[in-house]
């Protein structure tokens, strides 16, 4: 199983950031390899979302559970093919008004062995790139408080 983890600090309060981290639905609009997400179904503690991730050329199709717990974590969890396990959890911590630390927890493992000693190179990578496209879309959404 291939893990990383990151942590970085937002410019913005740990609702807004909470509330950017939960719209996975625009993932495919900010962050690299995501090509479309769907919320299947959704209540105030769950999402099971349906979501398409591109890498290196391979599509990968998946259902995933999202468990909410506002506005301080959000876990994503799959092991839908090609997934034996996809564990991606998000922890927001409130710095001062204004600055949200936040961090991320990526965890793969494929069901395929070429896949997963593939994944072991990149997921630091994946999560570093993902995390960034966060901190642009966050400075972005503050600059800009209308855009969504």
């Amino acid at each position: 199983m291939a893990s990383c983890r990151i942590e970085r600090r937002l410019a913005i309060p740990v609702a807004a950031a909470y509330d950017l981290i939960a719209d996975i639905e625009s993932y495919p609009r900010f962050v690299p390899f995501w090509l479309s997400a769907t919320i299947l179904e959704r209540t105030a503690r769950r999402m099971t979302v349906r979501q398409a991730v591109g890498i290196m050329g391979l599509r990968m199709d998946f259902v995933s559970a999202a468990t909410l717990d506002p506005p301080h974590r959000i876990a994503i969890r799959s092991a839908s093919p090609p997934f034996r396990d996809f564990a991606l959890s998000w922890s927001l911590r409130e710095m001062r008004p204004a600055a949200t630390l936040i961090r991320a927890e990526l965890a793969v493992e494929f069901d395929s062995r070429p896949l997963d000693a593939m994944a072991s190179r990149l997921v630091p990578v994946l999560l570093w790139r993902v995390v960034a496209a966060f901190e642009r879309e966050a400075r972005g959404r503050a600059a800009h408080p209308a855009r969504r």
